[in-house]
């Protein structure tokens, strides 16, 4: 400073100093070098933003078994709502279940042919005489046929096997009754009593050998 001044006092022109020159700006397509420790820095902050980014395998597994859970629930709560609905309309509320009636009709029990007599179960000294048939006329004059069949009752079994070796002149007796009897006997039970008490007295008039059954029963069916 003293000498500034000295030069100063001198007339003499002060001593230029250097300025700091300005760096030029970079030239287009000139890259400009950065610094290690810059670059490094720009490099590791990239790769943490990166890394916050990508979610972690484990948040996937955890997601996917939450999506797998809320699936399921979904399919049985659908499910049991359909149940619901369905059984709603099968049976509605507040109505009793009727149990359905068969169309079938019950069936009947079985009658017989008009103008007949089932035969009795009694096995016992019987003897069965069948397949009578014997031509009639209706009240109209149209022939007609019966069809009948004959049980006759005896006492001992030795009376019954008597009964068998003279089957013919019984089964004669037995179809000139019958012939000799109207058409209309038939179609009644009342009726056929009564060829039943008309075939018990011509046994007893005219039984071979004295050979009378205690009873007899008749069954007839009516051909046209």
């Amino acid at each position: 400073m003293e000498q500034e001044k000295e030069k100063k006092e001198e007339g003499l022109p002060p001593e230029d100093f250097p300025e700091e020159v300005p760096e030029p700006p970079p030239e287009p397509g000139e890259v400009k070098e950065e610094p290690p420790e810059e670059l490094i820095r720009a490099l590791e902050s990239a790769e943490g933003e990166a890394e916050e980014e990508t979610p972690s395998p484990g948040r996937w597994k955890r997601a996917s078994r939450i999506l797998l859970g809320v699936g399921i629930f979904g399919c049985l709560f659908g499910l049991v709502l359909g149940v619901y609905t369905l059984k709603g309309l099968l049976h509605p509320a507040g109505g009793k279940t009727r149990p359905v009636e068969s169309s079938i009709p019950a069936e009947t029990p079985a009658q017989g042919p008009l103008g007949s007599l089932p035969l009795p179960g009694r096995p016992e000294h019987t003897l069965v005489l069948k397949h009578f048939l014997i031509p009639l006329q209706s009240e109209g004059g149209a022939p007609v046929f019966i069809k009948a069949s004959v049980v006759l009752y005896f006492t001992t079994q030795k009376e019954v096997l008597r009964a068998r070796k003279l089957e013919n002149p019984l089964r004669t007796i037995i179809y000139e009754t019958f012939k000799n009897i109207p058409f209309y006997y038939w179609r009644s039970p009342e009726g056929v009593k009564k060829i039943r008490a008309a075939l018990l007295k011509s046994l007893k008039e005219r039984a071979p050998e004295n050979l009378v059954p205690v009873s007899v029963e008749v069954t007839g069916y009516i051909l046209k």
